[in-house]
């Protein structure tokens, strides 16, 4: 099994831990496409299983995330699918990430999404997720060990509903204050190399 996940503020990844967890089958490779270095990613599978991870901006794939998951062909490998969102909605995040797979060759045999703490306001869906947040995953992944051990063919279905929501952007840029310690960590991780390191 082979792990994809974007995940800026590692939230996506906490939960794709639990998700590997409970499957308990041994993961070969991580790919981590939240860094910069990531933007031209490309990749064909064969005959995998994978696990794909993401978080929901805006009730949809974010720009970044989907420009370089577009490039990853599947050759029948089947897929996994878990978004994370703020406590509000997961809107057309799902349909459209399912559909962009659909297309490269995928059989997507399952798709969960899990309420997170707010990334920017912390005090929405606090403590997300919880003990029954983590229940439910539990249950998902007994319905996706199920599957994989019957060798569920093809994929499961799921409706389309277009247009999607129209992509909104938040005008906020990270910046340091006096306890910056200009290590450079976040410039370096920055998913769009949008941090410019500058004199405090």
């Amino acid at each position: 099994m082979k792990l994809i996940y974007f995940s800026p503020t590692d939230t996506t990844k906490n939960v794709l831990d639990v998700i590997v967890k409970e499957l308990n089958i041994p993961i070969e490779k991580e790919y981590n496409l939240t860094n910069y270095e990531f933007k031209d990613f490309s990749y064909q599978f064969k005959n995998e299983i994978i696990v794909l991870g993401f978080p929901v901006y805006s009730g949809r794939v974010p720009k970044t995330a989907l420009n370089r998951f577009k490039n990853i062909t599947g050759n029948n490998s089947k897929m996994i699918i878990c978004t994370t969102f703020g406590n509000r909605d997961y809107d057309n995040a799902l349909m459209e990430i399912f559909e962009l797979f659909l297309k490269n060759g995928f059989d997507i045999i399952g798709m969960c999404a899990c309420v997170t703490t707010h990334s920017i306001v912390n005090s929405i869906g606090k403590n997300r997720p919880n003990k029954d947040d983590y229940d439910i995953i539990k249950s998902f992944c007994k319905n996706i060990l199920n599957k994989i051990n019957d060798n569920y063919q093809g994929s499961i279905q799921y409706k389309i509903v277009e247009p999607f929501r129209k992509y909104q952007r938040l005008p906020i840029r990270p910046k340091g204050n006096n306890q910056c310690k200009k290590c450079g960590i976040c410039v370096k991780n920055c998913p769009e190399n949008a941090i410019i390191p500058e004199p405090i």
